[in-house]
């Protein structure tokens, strides 16, 4: 047995109750000893025999009784494969005051919660160098890797050889002995040597994770590739008989699987792309006013309290309230409605980072800055997801941890069958490594990671959160769906379907004084009625006057004529008279969801749009 004992803090309690709750939770954990907790300060000791239990089982049954702890955690970028995961995250559980490790199949980032009050920072990083895995604190490694020519260079290169080296040696099975056949089994060990060179890292990491006794493809693939490559150079120097060589082998397992990683690499590159093209949402500079100075500075050192001003057509990178101005701010990645909203200081109208200021010019008081928006926490969710494994995803790991190591009994297994038994020492070689190439079970490991991996990027793409990684999972039991209807099932872009022409004004007349009227505004809804215009042929010139009347509309003077077009309060404060015939047609157009626009022709309704 070996008894930990931990200091927790537990969020959440507040009365004797809260404690009495938990405890009832903890009862069924075995192996937790003692459970000792204040509900005051929230603070509680902890001991357990982490033979059988860990902190990890002890904080889920604090959660499963709708409670949590204080933690930390720390994000690492880590080379492994996707068949280590399952081991990994294991091992790094079992370590005293690790609540949790979950890695990413997608970036290759490793998330470790831990108890604050257990282990620093440092701490956890001796944790991971213990077993013997390397990483790095810049996850932004991974991206660049992603997309290097060099690296496709040699992954391209090495899967060419290959294919030439197998093609070369197989001519002779047709009756073909082409150039330099005499000299054939220097040539594919020139092959050979050159491709397990350039994929010099899967050996590597291979040999890396049998060490760790955590076996994965690579491991199958280095076991295979050297054993056949060594036993051809000992046939080549003469020291084991007059076999067939097998540098081909050795080649054409490594080029292969070596052009199948970079594919796998870039397909996983274009997911963290997505996410990274979303985060670059929030960073920027902003022009700061303090003490009556305007500074310009990284959105990162802003302050909560700091006022930022935003002019037209800039991206708003704080959340915080209108104090000065007022302004049309796009908020369709949020919202998904296409129609700018009116944003003003005398209501102290709410602003948040990653949407656009179209028109206006504000002042806003920052009420959550940097790591803390909106934008962030959307960002987050969509980042969590990765971490998020299906239970086929969970299934197949472990499958994977144990086949890796059957294939590998096999193997000497076979090697042991026909060398002692049949005495033939060429099959001894050659059939082990077979088993372990094509026995591998790396298709069922990374197969469903991938699947997932380029299913998130497709969702992505299209602009769509996921909050967890098992959602295309859970999905198949669902029998309600809700949608947004604006940019969903609908288009997301206003377009004029009808005009409704009163007073004995004819369509053409009417919209060609709207579109004069409307030829400056940036707003959505006026851009629509301009393509109206182009689309008939209707012409229009530049308003004499223009008057912006913000959130109502504009009142324009063309030809002399005073054109209002806005909203219904617009025109009623313009004393421009509504009949109940019409009153009834603005009734039903908006039971059938339409927006309507008034016009208005020297203080006369003259039309709908």
């Amino acid at each position: 047995m070996t008894r930990i004992v931990e200091k927790i803090k537990i969020v959440g309690v507040d009365c004797a109750s809260c404690i009495y709750g938990i405890e009832r939770r903890l009862s069924k954990v075995n192996g937790l000893i003692s459970f000792k907790a204040d509900y005051v300060s929230g603070e509680a000791v902890i001991e357990y025999d982490s033979d059988i239990v860990t902190l990890y089982d002890v904080v889920k049954a604090i959660r499963d009784a709708g409670y949590d702890v204080e933690k930390n955690h720390i994000n690492l970028y880590v080379e492994i494969e996707d068949e280590e995961r399952y081991y990994i995250e294991n091992r790094l559980r079992r370590f005293p005051g690790v609540i949790d490790c979950r890695i990413s199949p997608v970036s290759g980032s490793m998330r470790i919660f831990y108890n604050p009050y257990t282990l620093s920072y440092e701490d956890i990083k001796q944790y991971v160098k213990q077993l013997g895995i390397e990483f790095s604190d810049v996850v932004k490694e991974l991206k660049l890797r992603f997309y290097d020519r060099r690296y496709m260079y040699l992954r391209l290169t090495s899967f060419v050889l290959a294919l030439f080296s197998i093609v070369y040696h197989n001519l002779d099975v047709f009756g073909y002995r082409v150039f330099l056949w005499s000299y054939k089994d220097f040539i594919l060990f020139s092959i050979a040597t050159t491709v397990i060179i350039l994929n010099i890292d899967i050996i590597i990491k291979g040999f890396k994770s049998i060490a760790r006794l955590s076996p994965t493809m690579e491991s199958l693939i280095a076991l295979s590739s050297i054993s056949s490559y060594i036993f051809s150079i000992f046939i080549t120097l003469g020291f084991i008989g007059h076999f067939e060589t097998f540098f081909e082998a050795s080649s054409g397992v490594l080029g292969f699987v070596g052009f199948g990683k970079y594919i796998e690499s870039r397909l996983r590159g274009k997911v963290t792309e997505a996410i990274d093209r979303l985060s670059e949402l929030r960073r920027g500079m902003v022009r700061v006013v303090r003490e009556g100075f305007i500074e310009e500075i990284s959105v990162e050192k802003v302050l909560v309290g700091d006022i930022v001003e935003f002019k037209a057509g800039e991206r708003i990178l704080v959340d915080g309230v209108v104090v000065d101005g007022w302004g049309y701010v796009d908020e369709s990645m949020f919202t998904g409605e296409p129609i700018p909203r009116f944003k003003t200081s005398e209501k102290r109208d709410p602003i948040f980072a990653g949407t656009i200021l179209v028109s206006g010019y504000i002042r806003v008081r920052v009420t959550r800055a940097s790591k803390d928006t909106v934008l962030t926490h959307i960002i987050e969710m969509v980042k969590e997801a990765q971490f998020t494994k299906p239970k086929v995803q969970i299934i197949a790991d472990r499958i994977v941890g144990y086949m890796t190591w059957i294939v590998i009994a096999l193997s000497i297994v076979t090697a042991i069958y026909w060398f002692f038994i049949h005495g033939d020492l060429e099959k001894a070689v050659l059939f082990p490594a077979s088993v372990l190439a094509v026995a591998c079970p790396c298709p069922l490991g990374i197969a469903i990671p991938m699947v997932y991996a380029i299913a998130a990027y497709k969702v992505a793409s299209i602009g769509l959160v996921i909050k967890r990684g098992d959602i295309f999972e859970r999905i198949l039991s669902i029998n309600t769906a809700i949608f947004d209807k604006t940019g969903t099932l609908t288009y997301g872009k206003p377009v004029v379907d009808k005009v409704i022409v009163v007073n004995n004004v004819d369509e053409k007349t009417l919209m060609s004084f709207v579109c004069s009227a409307e030829a400056r505004s940036e707003h959505p809804i006026a851009s629509s009625i301009i393509e109206y215009c182009k689309k008939n042929g209707y012409l229009y010139n530049d308003p004499s006057e223009y008057d912006h009347v913000p959130g109502l509309g504009i009142i324009a003077k063309v030809d002399g004529v005073e054109v209002v077009v806005g909203s219904e309060r617009l025109v009623k404060e313009m004393n421009i008279e509504i009949s109940n015939n019409m009153n009834d047609i603005i009734v039903n157009s908006r039971l059938n969801g339409y927006t309507t626009i008034f016009v208005g022709l020297n203080r006369t309704l003259s039309g709908l749009i």
